[in-house]
Order: C-alpha cells, then structure tokens, then sequence
C-alpha cells in the first residue's frame, strides 16, 4: 500500500472517531447515579423501580439486570450468583431503584429462602427516554408442615440431636440453620416445606436405634412422626495392661471410635490409672487407640493401633514402656561460675 493511500485511511479513521467523540462528548460524562455509585452509562440514565410484597418486614431480597447499553452492565464483571455481566442489587425494603441507560433489559429476581415468587419473577423491561412502570414482584411464603421426631429409650434428660437435608440436594427448608436440632425431651420438629428428605440420628454412647439411625422420609402437604427407639447396646471389655513402670505411676490410653471415614478424634474415649490394667467397655465396633507419653518412659510396643470388638472381648493389649534417659530429661546447670582466666 503507498505511503498516501496509508495517511489518506488515519485521516478518514480519525474523522470518524472525533465525530463520534462529539456526538457522545455528553453521554461519556454522565454523572453516575446516586443509587449505584459505580454506574457509568453510556447516556442519561432513568430510575428504574422493583416494588415487592408478601416478605416478612425487613427481609433481604434482590434482583439482577443483564442487557442495555450500560458500562456497568458490559463490562463491571461477575457481579452477582453466577448471572454472568448482570447487575446485582439488594435491599430489606419493599423498593429496589436502578438508574439504567437507554435499552432493553432481562430482569431475575433471586430467590429469598422460605418464598415463592408468585409475579414477574422474570422478564423484560425497556428504557426509552423515561423511566418505566415499576416493576411489582409478589413472594408468598412456602407452607411449612411439622415433622417432629419422637424418640423412646434413652435416660431422661439425655441430649439427643437430629441432621436433615434434602434428599435430592439442599433447598428450601434449610435456612437458617434448622437443619439440625438437640434436645433433652423426648420430641424435636422442624417446619419443612413439600420435598423429600433424608435424616440422621447422632451417635449416642451405649445405645442404638432399633432399625437403624438414618433414613428418609416424604413431605407432602401433612405433618410427619418419625419414632425414633434407642435401646442399650451390649458392651464388651477391652483391657490394656503395661509393664514397665514404677508401681503408683499414671499412664494413659485413649480411644477413637471408626465412623465410616476414618478415626473421629471427636469420639473419643480416655482412661488413667496408676495400676497395671485399664479396661474400656465398648459395643461393637473397630476402634483405634493411642497411648499417652508418660515423662521419661517410652511405649515400646503398642504405642498406637487399633482392634475390633465383635460379640466379644478382644485380647489384652500388652503395653510396655521402657526408661528412655534422652526423653524430656532436665538440662543440666552449671553449678558454680567458671574459674577466673
């Protein structure tokens, strides 16, 4: 190409370019709007109104906005759930205002826990010149049903705990953090809308669920009872038995209970003695073990491990400790000041 076809085509695209800086010279110095600070439309922006009925006073909800001509909308990012280059914005009062520039627009309005969103849950909205009709949006609450769980067996004023969660993943009925409960009565309830779900009694030491802890249950318009039956479990004699140290000397040994994913530290069971045997009644089960450093012995054999009780006392466990002179031993003072040079 020759030098004058090349400066003919910058003088014809800097042409176009200032005339197209003239015709928005005023859009570009838009003032952002008093409701979203970080609005930079390209042109003169008009409020745009979400008015909300049927939420519990004070009650946070929001609404994203994709589409326009907006800077904010193209090009401000991920703001938002996963709603790509949309405008996200909340409020507890019963109005949300937009200022939006020029174009047309979808609109969702996110979901609020424990609602329904019964009118214009979605939709579009243009912005010609003045700002549109608002927007009316109207939730329902989602009716709620008692499933109360009743449980026999267990000593009065023993705590007792239940989990839930959906079935098919979580949803409603889980905010607010009642999908779990403790009580020392003997009933606990949760209000849960329709759905299926799956519960889970929490371990209680020395007793069991006749049928087992776990299971599911269906909500559907009505209350549910779920009985829950504990009965004692049959325990079984696990004993360690140590040599090696001094008569009258404290040792220790722990164990941890295997709850389908690996030694739970939180389900664990410790015993002291200054004598020869410790003895831990335990119900079936696989077990692991862990015993105590004791100051300047070392377990020698049977420091950590684990057994299986199984309808009946495993073997003794032997455990032996021998002196160990380089274990926590006292460091040595100089008991005098060195001689003079």
């Amino acid at each position: 190409m020759s030098a004058t076809r090349t400066i003919a085509l910058v003088a014809i695209a800097a042409s176009l370019l200032a005339a197209t800086f003239v015709a928005y010279a005023g859009l570009v110095a838009a003032t952002p709007s008093a409701s979203d600070p970080w609005d930079h439309a390209w042109g003169p922006t008009y409020n745009v109104t979400f008015n909300e009925t049927g939420l519990a006073a004070d009650t946070n909800w929001s609404v994203s906005v994709f589409g326009g001509w907006s800077w904010n909308l193209e090009f401000r990012g991920f703001w938002g759930w996963g709603h790509g280059f949309g405008r996200f914005h909340g409020s507890n009062t019963t109005s949300i205002v937009l200022a939006l520039a020029n174009g047309t627009y979808r609109y969702h309005v996110n979901p609020v826990p424990g609602y329904n969103v019964t009118s214009n849950a979605s939709g579009t909205l243009t912005v010609s010149g003045a700002s549109p009709a608002a927007v009316n949006v109207t939730f329902a609450a989602i009716p709620t049903y008692t499933v109360t769980f009743s449980e026999t067996g267990l000593p009065s004023g023993t705590n007792w705990s239940v989990g839930l969660s959906r079935a098919w993943g979580w949803g409603d009925g889980f905010w607010g953090g009642r999908n779990f409960a403790t009580t020392n009565g003997t009933s606990l309830s949760f209000a849960l809308p329709n759905g299926s779900y799956f519960y889970r009694a929490a371990t209680i030491p020395g007793y069991g669920v006749q049928g087992g802890s776990w299971g599911t249950f269906n909500v559907s318009g009505a209350a549910v009872t779920i009985d829950l039956v504990f009965a004692p479990l049959a325990t079984f004699n696990v004993t360690f038995n140590e040599t090696g140290l001094p008569a009258g000397t404290n040792w220790t040994v722990s164990v941890f209970s295997w709850q389908g994913w690996g030694f739970h530290p939180y389900a664990a069971l410790s015993e002291t003695t200054n004598g020869t045997n410790l003895t831990f009644a335990l119900t079936n089960g696989t077990y692991g073990f862990f015993v105590s450093h004791v100051p300047g012995y070392l377990a020698t054999n049977n420091s950590t491990g684990f057994f299986v009780v199984d309808g009946a006392s495993p073997a003794e466990i032997q455990v032996t400790f021998a002196a160990c002179s380089h274990w926590m031993q006292p460091v040595a003072v100089a008991s005098a000041a060195p001689a003079e040079a």
